[in-house]
């Protein structure tokens, strides 16, 4: 879509023109030289300019401990934080479900399993570290997370569901440079 220059002229004529009624009608007293240069327009620009406007009222401000220096509440910081300026890696990884089926779950259908995520019972995480050896892995698996860490990299994952982290498993396989974390699902009822 070509646009003609004149349009772009008389979109900032119009720009000007309201600009100057504005301070106008505010009070204010341009010189001929502010007059003739165009402001840049910001959204602080939008609406009338008051001076008191910019003024906080003490009340609004945070409530804090007075020996305190934490600049937030407890209960406003979450239990994990990702730090977005790490430099490390986040290697390659794949999540599967298991479920334990019988021939009763097979054939007759009688324990109302479904394929879904909601009836799993077992979370299984590979996660590849290629030129990672296994004394350099520092694995943290807590109900909601699992943490895995190492020279180049690192893994913070969020499960779906609350885990048993006391009854999970790793394992470490050498020739795929592949750490396998296998965690049980905590049922829903």
């Amino acid at each position: 879509m070509d646009i003609p220059p004149t349009d772009f002229s008389a979109l900032t004529d119009l720009f000007e023109a309201g600009l100057k009624q504005e301070r106008e009608r505010n009070g204010f007293n341009s010189s001929a030289k502010e007059a003739s240069t165009v402001q840049k327009l910001t959204p602080g620009s939008i609406g009338s300019y008051s001076s008191s406007a910019s003024k906080v009222p003490a009340s609004a401000e945070p409530v804090l401990k007075k020996d305190s220096k934490d600049i937030w509440n407890d209960e406003e910081v979450e239990d994990s934080i990702v730090d977005v300026s790490d430099l490390w890696l986040q290697p390659e990884y794949t999540v599967t479900y298991r479920q334990k089926v019988t021939s009763e779950d097979m054939f007759l259908q009688m324990s109302g399993k479904t394929p879904g995520i909601h009836d799993s019972d077992d979370l299984i995480v590979n996660v590849l570290l290629p030129g990672t050896e296994f004394k350099d892995i520092e694995l943290t698996v807590t109900e909601q997370t699992l943490e895995v860490r190492c020279p180049k990299y690192k893994l913070l994952f969020h499960f779906p569901r609350d885990v048993k982290e006391s009854e999970g498993s790793a394992k470490w396989d050498r020739s795929k440079a592949q750490l396998t974390v296998t965690v049980p699902v905590k049922p829903l009822f």
